[in-house]
């Protein structure tokens, strides 16, 4: 059998941060969401890692205007 010590399993378990990532649901008009998945397509990025990209840039410029 394969047993793993207590504490190397211990180590192995990454306990989720809850500040790590928050889910939230956000509407989006069906071509204003087209056109943001067809910018990432062009990017080679996934269209919710841009968004969020996009996001945290924002509002960084935004922080600063404080």
């Amino acid at each position: 059998t394969h047993e793993l010590d207590a504490r190397l399993m211990a180590s192995c378990v990454h306990e989720v941060d809850v500040r790590e990532s928050t889910t939230i649901t956000l509407r989006f008009d069906p071509r204003m969401l087209s056109r943001i998945k067809r910018i990432a397509r062009s990017r080679f990025l996934n269209y919710q890692s841009m968004m969020k990209q996009w996001l945290a840039e924002r509002l960084e410029d935004e922080m600063r205007k404080l």
